[in-house]
């Protein structure tokens, strides 16, 4: 590879790099939990970084099998449909089969919690 195409890779490597939404941090309180909350955190990444609302989550936190998504959403206002939405793709997920308990925190002290699935 010449040196001039080297550094057009290098460039547009940063380039993608910078326009790519980042995976949000996540956290689990036993090592099941943190390897559940990467997983997560993977689905969401696939099925949801082109929404509108995927930049607004900080963290995917997990403890005992149940999920917390804590965003800068204001759910009390205009982005509950954004809470909802990320409701829809924990379920969506193989991690959260019907486990109870599942919640989004809002960046102004709302908690979502997000219907419980049921069995079909």
């Amino acid at each position: 590879m010449t040196p001039r195409a080297a550094g057009t890779l290098v460039v547009l490597t940063a380039l993608v790099a910078a326009c790519s939404p980042s995976r949000p941090d996540t956290q689990g309180v036993a090592s099941d939990d943190e390897a559940m909350a990467a997983r997560i955190g993977e689905y969401f990444e696939r099925n949801g970084s082109s929404a509108s609302w995927y930049e607004s989550i900080d963290t995917i936190r997990v403890d005992d099998g149940v999920i917390t998504v804590e965003t800068s959403l204001e759910l009390d206002g205009a982005d509950r449909q954004a809470g909802r939405e990320i409701c829809s793709l924990i379920h969506g997920s193989d991690e959260a089969d019907f486990t109870p308990g599942h919640t989004i925190d809002g960046a102004d002290g709302a908690s979502m919690p997000c219907p419980a699935r049921q069995r079909v």
